[in-house]
Formats: structure tokens, sequence, C-alpha cells
């Protein structure tokens, strides 16, 4: 049995993938299989990842017969995983050969439920255009304090070692859905007792014109709130809503912020922007209204809200 269940969903990455499977087989940790899980591409990516499964037998390729998006084919990842640790790389990026033997070191001979590395984002040309460096801690109760979920910063399910046991049959990912890993990423923070930070940089995020964080939508704000709705949901199974309350607000204003953010520095399309700003803005206003925080919308409110926003961004300052 592998210590390291790595899975890749695959779709449309023909361009990125040799260097992907490249950065994981010059990895100087060996113990690991790697679960490419084709969604149904079109562009021949699969056919890449086949012969290099024919020359190493540490890769397995899965397929789906229809696309279902990256959260299922996590899940189809997840669910034939037999490490004790799982993590997750995207197609197309790339990781350096010494990320899997600093996370497993850091680990503790298995000690910690969650290992914590940093990123970088990178151009074609390896240009660096943001990091992160996490700052290193070892946290013993992660239960102790609520707001111990935010302790991961980048909220991400690439650049760390989940222990296998936490990704257990009620968390998985949402499926056809944008923003999976904030769905995902507090509710296995509430399930996990201990993490370690590491202040070490080994995974690259390409970007790129396709990348999903370089694109956005009205559907891209209404995801975001629905994963907003599946931690609520978490905590509601665990019996610790009231508990998590504040924090739940917390992660709904921060998440949203950073959405925000991002459309603010995005003005290729200046009244697209606005309007989902606006939404979003919209969207946190009435999620936070009363002691319990709402996060999901009948569809007639959701397309009221859209209307308001629309409206609120056409009108004259």
């Amino acid at each position: 049995m592998p210590q390291i269940s790595v899975i890749i969903p695959l779709y449309n990455t023909r361009p990125f993938i040799e260097r992907c499977i490249t950065s994981l087989l010059q990895q100087s940790f060996s113990d690991f299989e790697a679960i490419f899980v084709d969604d149904a591409s079109t562009d021949g990516c699969a056919a890449v990842v086949r012969q290099s499964a024919r020359n190493d037998a540490r890769i397995i390729l899965k397929t789906h017969d229809r696309n279902r998006g990256p959260g299922a084919a996590r899940n189809t990842g997840i669910s034939i995983a037999r490490g004790n640790y799982v993590t997750f790389v995207d197609s197309d990026d790339y990781i350096t050969p010494d990320l899997f033997d600093r996370m497993v070191r850091a680990s503790d001979k298995g000690h910690y439920d969650v290992v914590e590395t940093g990123c970088q984002f990178v151009d074609h040309d390896g240009n660096i255009l943001w990091d992160y460096v996490p700052k290193p801690m070892q946290v013993e109760d992660l239960n102790s304090d609520p707001e111990n979920i935010f302790l991961v910063e980048e909220w991400g399910m690439t650049q760390k070692l989940w222990k296998k046991s936490l990704l257990q049959s009620d968390i998985l990912f949402p499926e056809g859905a944008y923003w999976e890993d904030i769905a995902v990423v507090p509710s296995l923070m509430v399930d996990a007792r201990t993490l370690v930070k590491v202040d070490f940089v080994g995974y690259n995020y390409l970007q790129h014109s396709a990348s999903i964080t370089n694109t956005r939508s009205v559907k891209h704000v209404r995801d975001l709130f629905q994963a907003f709705d599946y931690f609520k949901a978490h905590l509601q199974k665990r019996g610790i809503l009231d508990r998590f309350g504040t924090t739940l607000a917390h992660l709904v204003e921060s998440r949203a912020e950073y959405f925000i953010t991002h459309m603010r520095d995005n003005r290729t399309d200046p009244d697209k922007s606005d309007m989902l700003i606006r939404l979003c803005q919209i969207l946190v206003v009435e999620s936070l209204k009363g002691s319990q925080v709402m996060t999901s919308f009948a569809e007639a409110e959701f397309d009221a809200m859209v209307a308001k926003a629309k409206g609120n961004t056409m009108s004259p300052a």
C-alpha cells in the first residue's frame, strides 16, 4: 500500500500534461500512486497518460464516460485511493522534485492529519506571479477553537497531505460546481485534529487563459454560496453548527471578499465585473441577516438578486 495517493483530474490539458507527469515521476520520494481520472477529454491528453502508465505501474488511469467536472473526478480518485495520505494535483500544474519528500517528513510518521506547504502562481516561462509561503507551525488540537479552520490560509486541496481517513463518504466534492475546494477544505479542517505547516514552496499553479482562476460568471457567484451551504450542512451533520456560527459568518465574508478583490483586479470586462461584485455583496448581506447564516437561496430569490445587481450596475452614479 503506497504512503500517498495523488489524485489528478484530467480534462483537455494536452499542452500541459507531459510536464505534470514528468514532475510526478521525478519525485525523490517514490512510494506513491498517481491516479489520473479522465473526465471525457477530447484532446488526446488521456492517451499521454495511458502511455506513461505502460511504463510506470504507479500511474493509474480511470475514465468517465461523460464530462462531470473536477469534483466528480476527485471523488472517483478518492474511491480507489489506497494511500495513508491523499494529495491533489491539477493536470495543468507541476510540482518540484522534493515536494512529496518534504510533506512526508513533516507528517512525523503519520502523526499529523493535515500537512500544508506553500505554492506559487507562475506563467509559461516560470516567472513567479504570486506566492504563498506558510508560517511554520504545529497544532495539536485544532478543535480547541472553531477559528482554527483558517489556519490553512491557501484554500485549495493541492500542496497538502490529507489523512485518507478524513475523506469519509459524507465528505464528497460537489459535482459540476466551481469552488469545490471551499466546500470541502473547511469541512475537513473541522474533522481534523492536528496540523503542521511547512515554509516550503513546491507547487506551481500555471496561469494561462483557460485557467479556472481566470474566468468568472454568475454561476461562479452562485456556486460560491452553495459551497458555503455545503459547509453549513456539514456542521449540522456533526451537530456543531451553533458552536461554529461565527466562524461560518467569517468564512462567508472572507471568501466573498476574495472573489470581490479578484473582480476588482480583473477589468477586461468592467461592466460584468461590477455586476458580479454587486451580486456578491447583495448575497453576503442577505446571508448574514438574523442570528443564523443563510447561504442557500431559492431559484426565484437568486434570479431577483441577479436582476437587482444588473440594475444597480447599470444605473448612473
